[in-house]
């Protein structure tokens, strides 16, 4: 595949983030829903260890809400497709 095409995909895939994130939904997702209907959402939070450091879309250091769920989105897009390549590029590697 060529080099263009995947950089070409990842900013198309950027370019979508950045224009459907804001519109996202303020509920929560099916698994905070279901702790918080069963009962045992306090549970999880009273053991936690460690806090996410994008948790809930958030950019910790960005006070507008729609820029920070577009920055924090954004760097998990990059992270994500930055270990998805890695991994290819060293199973490409055991295999050549």
């Amino acid at each position: 595949m060529k080099k263009y095409m995947l950089v070409f995909g990842l900013m198309a895939v950027m370019f979508l983030m950045i224009m459907c994130l804001p519109f996202s939904s303020r509920c929560p997702d099916g698994l905070e829903r279901v702790a918080h209907d069963k009962g045992f959402e306090r549970k999880e939070q009273a053991g936690r260890h460690w806090r996410s450091p994008l948790a809930d879309y958030a950019f910790p250091c960005v006070r507008n809400k729609p820029v920070s769920t577009i920055c924090a989105g954004a760097v998990g897009t990059l992270v994500v497709a930055g270990v998805a390549g890695y991994l290819g590029f060293l199973l490409r590697r055991k295999q050549g």
